[in-house]
């Protein structure tokens, strides 16, 4: 998950890439949060087609600003009631752990 901030597509689609190469049996997506596609819902809708029944979302913040502290949630509150067969979710910022 990103904001989509003027540097492009590049820095998430490569992380992303990197995720799915070190788990080829593992689906991997991103999204955005706003200004980009596939948002957050759109994403998770593309794996729950795929047959997944858990998603982890690793959150690319830089800061700890309103996205971390009320998108996120609220995010994450709308994929569960959504999705409620798949098991989701959110590490609080890279390298940080489950929640």
């Amino acid at each position: 998950m990103d904001r989509a901030i003027r540097t492009g597509r590049e820095p998430i689609t490569a992380v992303a890439q990197a995720i799915a190469e070190r788990s080829p049996d593992t689906l991997v997506g991103f999204a955005y949060l706003e200004l980009s596609a596939p948002s957050l819902p759109q994403a998770v809708g593309d794996l729950v087609a795929q047959n997944t029944d858990a998603s982890r979302l690793f959150p690319l913040f830089l800061g700890v600003g309103k996205h971390a502290r009320q998108d996120r949630p609220q995010s994450m509150q709308g994929l569960r009631q959504a999705h409620p067969q798949v098991q989701s979710n959110c590490f609080q910022r890279p390298a940080s752990g489950p929640p």
